[in-house]
């Protein structure tokens, strides 16, 4: 077993999905500053794990990324599932999505372990507000990983990730 969960979660990945750049489609975040050591995995590539209820060959909506960032200490690790968007979405295939990287979270961590959860949704601005209120806002669009449920993040496409993660 690795010394430490962000090292457990990337020996469980292929190390083709991991990444260094968070970005999708016109839409990133920036990951200066992110706590060390930490892993980004590229949930859109064909060797990202999935979750286990699905499939590589049915196309079931996931987030498109998931980064476990900081040490074991102080709460553990930061595990965000990570949503990029641009324009307008359909606010329920996003609750989907977020929950569905929540869902491979939960998969990849070591069971029992101490974590911090932080959904995020990074989008560039065109989001519909009613997505925001009436979607993302409602108390039904908790996100939750094991006994941890929160709210989603929302951040602006090129907006620093961890200022999202650190209170």
């Amino acid at each position: 077993m690795p010394a430490d969960i962000v090292e457990a979660v990337r020996a469980k990945t292929d190390s083709r999905c991991q990444s260094g750049c968070c970005c999708d489609s016109g839409c990133g975040v920036s990951l200066e500053g992110i706590p060390e050591p930490f892993v980004l995995i590229n949930l859109e590539h064909p060797d990202a794990p999935r979750h286990r209820d699905h499939s590589p060959r049915h196309n079931h909506p996931h987030c498109d990324f998931l980064v476990i960032a900081g040490g074991d200490k102080d709460g553990g690790p930061w595990v965000a599932p990570i949503e990029l968007t641009t324009g307008n979405k359909d606010g329920d295939l996003l609750l989907r999505q977020l929950r569905a990287g929540a869902d491979i979270a939960d998969d990849l961590l070591p069971p029992g372990v101490a974590f911090r959860f932080r959904p995020i949704l990074a989008h560039d601005g065109r989001l519909h507000d009613y997505v925001i209120t009436e979607v993302i806002r409602r108390e039904s669009s908790l996100i939750k990983l094991r006994a941890e449920v929160e709210s989603i993040e929302l951040m602006r496409c090129r907006e620093s990730l961890v200022d999202f993660l650190i209170e």
